[in-house]
């Protein structure tokens, strides 16, 4: 393919950028807004073939929702487990029963918190990447469970 045929192609096809477009000056030279300090501004990818992984600033409902059930579930297992342990049962887990024996019940769910939201705040930043999505489903479905073999526990009381 020669000089002429290839400036007779890229003439045909439609240009979006053009010198013109950059005398307006940088974009990203104009003021910082405070608007976007907490809300963030980025809802999805900007090009296709970021389709797969990529960051967001905004969340949609059912993700949220997703997450607060999470926090929410661990919170109830840290409350279960109170109550399974004023009722006389052990913690099972020998790490937070390391704290619970030597530093008491608010030590355990520090230290039960400390390990999990952590891992959710990560898995957050990460929600729309491939994986994840269906790994926080199924954490969900593992506190699920857990809180129901928790208030199993309590009819054996």
């Amino acid at each position: 393919m020669n000089f002429e045929t290839e400036a007779n192609l890229s003439s045909s096809v439609p240009s979006v950028w053009s010198p013109k477009s950059r005398e307006a000056g940088d974009r990203r030279s104009g003021k910082f807004s405070l608007k976007y300090l907490f809300t963030g501004k980025r809802k999805q990818t900007r090009r296709c073939k970021e389709a797969k992984n990529y960051y967001v600033d905004q969340f949609q409902a059912s993700e949220l929702n997703l997450l607060i059930s999470l926090v929410f579930l661990t919170a109830l297992d840290a409350i279960f487990t109170y109550v399974h342990l004023e009722n006389g049962a052990q913690e099972v887990n020998p790490f937070l029963n390391y704290f619970y024996e030597s530093f008491g019940f608010y030590s355990l769910v520090l230290v039960k918190m400390a390990i999990t939201m952590p891992a959710v705040l990560f898995l957050t930043v990460h929600i729309k990447f491939e994986r994840v999505k269906p790994g926080l489903y199924l954490l969900l479905a593992v506190y699920g469970i857990l809180n129901i073999y928790h208030l199993w526990g309590f009819a054996l009381y």
